[in-house]
């Protein structure tokens, strides 16, 4: 099988996107007063977060019910992606709320943190690290939802 995350069925990173677009979808249409469009994104918002809200072992593509985080994608077992909520911060930014449950939320930031970081920042994938580089974006990403879910003193 091809290695990244372009070559995988699913990958949380886009997972997450995908929830926080339909978040957006389903907003707009409310906005314009069609509520056929709003029906129809809460609709799909609905069915996308219990799918990526399923664990793997129940048939989910991606949640690890037993140790409470997202999987990079769908070829991988063990490694989690540094910036796999970066959906969720853009949904919160914009729309002032999460399209998923908090504590999973922190559940995987906290398992995420654990793995991903070292003394030079947070690794793009760990277990195995696959790439030998650092992901600029997932501190200040996690540093965001830290700080928006109550986690973090704002010093």
């Amino acid at each position: 099988m091809r290695q990244g995350f372009g070559h995988q069925t699913t990958n949380a990173y886009n997972c997450h996107i995908y929830l926080a677009a339909l978040a957006a979808v389903e907003a707009m249409a409310h906005a314009m007063s069609d509520a056929a469009t709003a029906a129809d994104a809460a609709k799909a918002l609905a069915l996308a977060r219990e799918k990526l809200m399923q664990p793997t072992s129940a048939g989910g593509p991606l949640w690890d019910g037993e140790k409470k985080f997202w999987h990079a994608h769908s070829a991988t077992e063990t490694q989690v992606f540094t910036d796999t909520l970066y959906g969720q911060m853009l949904a919160h930014h914009h729309m002032q709320n999460y399209t998923l449950p908090v504590e999973m939320l922190e559940s995987h930031l906290k398992y995420e943190w654990q793995s991903n970081q070292d003394k030079y920042g947070m690794r793009v994938l760990n277990f195995p690290i696959q790439e030998d580089s650092v992901w600029m974006n997932g501190p200040p990403t996690i540093s965001y939802l830290q700080l928006a879910m109550g986690k973090m003193d704002h010093d």
